[in-house]
């Protein structure tokens, strides 16, 4: 006989607790929908009732992944800028063979893909001339809308430290440009300092607004090729850097 100790209804997880006549504990825990577990019952289980209710519970986990949401990297975000008339890439996860819809409100087509046996999940997309601010819709098992989307000139700045350098080590140049720094069509993303044993396919980041409060801790230079192009084209620009290793292509 196994003696169970069965969580009903629900905590954020729910768990099956099973100590064998020899007294070997086994635990299995499983996601249960979010609903907190309120209820405990403790039973006498047969080595048949044990293995039903197991099943049961790996049933319902199974369910619950099914409807897994569709997930966006960092860099895919509020306030993003991409590049102007080109075809670019939005990527994704997803749950297998789920149909992705993206829609934007710079033109009326929907563009469609699936995901593939990987969970991964990308579709092209056409970008107008420069403009914004614009929003961009992508449609799964749920739905997002990323906003304030502008389009214009789209620089990747690489560099080690001198790349880095900005008003948090005291240049003087970006304490000085700080105070009138304010334009809302430059647009940063900032990547913090991370390392990995192994290639990542998503990073911690998010899209920053040039303000005087942002400016002051993003890549000096960066921001003056930033507002060199912002000046003299006229269109939405965004910098990104903070990629302190060799690029190999």
């Amino acid at each position: 006989m196994f003696q169970a100790l069965v969580l009903t209804a629900a905590q954020e997880r729910c768990c099956f607790y099973c100590v064998s006549e020899d007294n070997s504990p086994m635990t299995t825990c499983f996601s249960f929908f979010g609903i907190p577990l309120n209820t405990i019952r403790k039973k006498e289980w047969g080595n048949a009732a044990v293995i039903r209710i197991l099943g049961l519970t790996l049933f319902i986990v199974s369910f619950h992944a099914t409807v897994a949401d569709v997930r966006l990297p960092s860099v895919i975000g509020h306030h993003m800028a991409l590049q102007q008339e080109s075809e670019v890439n939005i990527w994704g996860w997803g749950q297998a063979a789920e149909q992705i819809r993206i829609s934007t409100s710079w033109d009326t087509n929907t563009y469609e893909g699936n995901v593939d046996s990987g969970g991964r999940w990308s579709i092209p997309i056409q970008t107008p001339a420069a403009g914004g601010p614009h929003t961009l819709t992508i449609r799964g098992s749920n739905e997002m809308v990323i906003e304030d989307v502008v389009i214009g000139e789209v620089w990747v700045c690489s560099g080690q430290s001198n790349m880095e350098w900005s008003g948090d080590q005291k240049l003087p140049q970006s304490l000085e440009e700080a105070p009138e720094a304010d334009h809302e069509n430059i647009r940063f993303f900032y990547i913090p300092k991370t390392t990995s044993d192994y290639p990542q396919d998503r990073c911690e980041g998010s899209w920053k607004v040039c303000t005087p409060e942002e400016m002051v801790h993003f890549s000096a230079v960066g921001y003056f090729f930033g507002k060199h192009l912002h000046q003299k084209l006229d269109v939405p620009s965004v910098m990104g850097t903070r990629i302190n290793f060799p690029m190999i292509a």
